[in-house]
């Protein structure tokens, strides 16, 4: 387990889809404690594409990212689509359809995450498939404690280099790229990552890897990688009260019946266990509605000698409808105790800035909301509070008309912080 979490830590700084899975490992344990002593923590997420690489226009965050960590409520159905990406000369993708679910059958608790994505094409049509995705389940047995999981990637019509790649192709196999009869890449097919430890299997399963590995006439530097349909599945014993639970991200945009249209950008997770979690994003955006610069989310936690969590979300040049909001500056940051019961919110607001509303700037009440003209309900820093821990959104905004792919009635949050489980 301390190998899993080492090694997605050092691939952060390239590697977005990792990130996302290192944030919802908890700290190794030592062994499957006994049921009755325990909680069993899911955790999993689904991506439908990802890219790195030293080029701007070539990066992207997790399209269709659906997620959940740490979190002990079975019958959970979390889902995110997006309508696609395209990066010059390295993808275009189809929509994107992914899924996380939490679920009890007797005595066996399973943590699935799913995802799909429509016609692809990579590397100017060397690559191309019908469709693509995976399926990870981690399933552990709370009668026994033993654990299994299970892998799967969807390769319908895949062919690279114009040679067809079977459905069921073996895990992990590699295959070398051409181009003008030179090796231009490397491709990862049905790239599947398997841990194991106290009894209990965990991982990643990817459809396609593809990593850029020579200088080309398609002008994509070395390194560039584009990773297609992730996704990350696990179960951890956890001892009964003494775990985290938290998370923030930037951005995030929800069609009216919550299905996510733009995935959490710049998500971080408490770490189940105790310890920090980091990310940090170049730029977040909803199409034809709202630009972010870079976005950070940093979170803490500790389980002895008492539980806490903290997380602390940046979000740094946020234009809505072109500066009809702006604000130069969103922190959202919250704190929360199990031990206690206590809770903090240190969140804030720097240069906001609302056309038509002079008076109106850094230290508007929480939980205001205004009606915006040509946007719609505005709730500025909207605090949610339980007795089991707090939410804090600084931007909540639920549009009154349709804006570039967002019907009426999607919701837009930017700068959350949850601490605890209001």
């Amino acid at each position: 387990m301390h190998f899993l979490h080492t090694r997605l830590t050092r691939l952060f700084a390239w590697l977005v889809p990792a990130m996302v899975v290192a944030a919802f490992l908890p700290a190794a344990t030592a062994s499957t404690a006994n049921a009755a002593t325990t909680a069993n923590a899911y955790a999993a997420s689904a991506i439908g594409v990802s890219a790195s690489s030293s080029v701007a226009n070539l990066r992207s965050n997790s399209i269709g990212l659906a997620s959940l960590s740490c979190t002990t409520t079975s019958g959970l159905n979390r889902k995110a689509s997006a309508a696609g990406i395209t990066l010059p000369s390295l993808i275009s993708g189809g929509a994107v359809n992914s899924t996380v679910q939490t679920a009890t059958s007797g005595t066996v608790k399973t943590a699935t995450g799913s995802v799909s994505i429509g016609a692809t094409s990579l590397l100017g049509g060397l690559i191309s498939a019908t469709a693509l995705g995976s399926t990870t389940t981690a399933s552990v047995d709370t009668s026994t404690g033993a654990g299994s999981a299970t892998f799967a990637s969807n390769l319908v019509g895949l062919t690279i280099g114009g040679q067809p790649i079977a459905a069921n192709t073996a895990p992990n196999t590699t295959l070398t790229v051409n181009l003008g009869g030179l090796p231009l890449a490397k491709a990862v097919v049905n790239q599947q990552l398997v841990y194991k430890a106290g009894g209990l299997e965990w991982g990643v399963t990817r459809a396609l890897t593809v990593t850029i590995s020579n200088t080309n006439t398609l002008g994509l530097p070395i390194g560039t990688q584009v990773i297609v349909g992730q996704s990350f599945a696990r179960m951890t014993p956890l001892p009964l009260g003494a775990y985290s639970v938290g998370s923030g991200y930037g951005l995030q945009a929800n069609l009216a019946n919550g299905v996510a249209k733009t995935g959490q950008i710049g998500l971080a997770a408490v770490p189940c266990t105790g310890g920090t979690s980091k990310t940090t994003v170049a730029s977040g955006s909803v199409a034809s509605v709202l630009t972010t610069g870079t976005i950070t989310t940093a979170t803490s936690g500790t389980v002895t000698p008492r539980v806490n969590a903290s997380v602390t979300t940046t979000v740094n040049g946020t234009s809505v409808l072109g500066g009809l909001i702006s604000v130069s500056a969103i922190t959202a940051s919250t704190t929360y105790s199990k031990t206690t019961k206590a809770s903090a919110d240190n969140s804030k607001f720097v240069g906001l800035k609302i056309a038509g509303l002079p008076l109106i700037g850094d230290n508007i009440a929480p939980n205001t909301t205004l009606s915006i003209p040509g946007l719609g309900s505005v709730t500025f820093h909207k605090v949610v509070q339980t007795p089991n821990g707090i939410r804090v959104t600084m931007l909540y905004i639920v549009l009154n008309n349709a804006l570039g792919v967002l019907p009426t009635g999607s919701v837009i949050s930017v700068g959350v912080s949850q601490s605890g489980t209001p």
